[in-house]
């Protein structure tokens, strides 16, 4: 499971609160020594322009995966005037991949991004993002790093050279017979 963290919230709409609510039962995020659980909102105000951007750094928080829809990041704008919008960020996979998946109100995919292969590993597939509410109401979704390769990359690998980890048996072989039963038991 590759892991989205949430490094930086920044909102730069001075007509529009934006608040985040991780349903995660696994991790919970933090800020100025706050442990939000699953019911609590991380309200991000209105900045008094936009030339001075409220920003909140929070620890521990990641776009959770889906198990089945059952855990998301919610995000919520309301508006000085309370109008209120919904969107939803979960992670999910899909032919050895994990994707970042946007859901609007009705559950339908606004957007998707590939972030990982499959499996939590640490120095292979994390990546870290910052959500920015923009002067013109919209959220923007900034990547600041990303470990591991990307799909794409690994595919183009494979058609260019047609193979993939296949050399690994023969190097093994040419290591001599006593790690034959090792090669023998993949």
């Amino acid at each position: 499971m590759a892991v989205a963290f949430i490094r930086e919230i920044v909102n730069l709409n001075p007509d529009i609160t934006l608040r985040i609510r991780v349903m995660d039962n696994n991790r919970h995020p933090v800020w100025q020594g706050v442990r939000y659980s699953t019911e609590d909102w991380l309200q991000i105000n209105r900045p008094a322009s936009s030339a001075v951007p409220v920003v909140v750094r929070p620890d521990n928080m990641a776009v959770p995966w889906s198990y089945g829809g059952i855990q998301r990041l919610y995000i919520q704008t309301v508006t000085t005037g309370g109008l209120v919008k919904n969107i939803t960020a979960e992670i999910h996979g899909e032919d050895a991949w994990d994707y970042m998946v946007l859901r609007d109100n009705s559950l339908a995919e606004i957007g998707k991004t590939e972030i990982g292969s499959l499996g939590d590993a640490p120095g292979v597939n994390h990546s870290w993002w910052a959500i920015v509410l923009l002067e013109d109401g919209r959220l923007e979704w900034r990547l600041f790093e990303r470990q591991g390769m990307h799909r794409d990359d690994l595919v183009n690998i494979v058609e260019k050279t047609g193979k993939f980890l296949i050399d690994i048996y023969p190097t093994l072989i040419d290591k001599g017979a006593e790690l034959l039963p090792l090669i023998a038991g993949l």
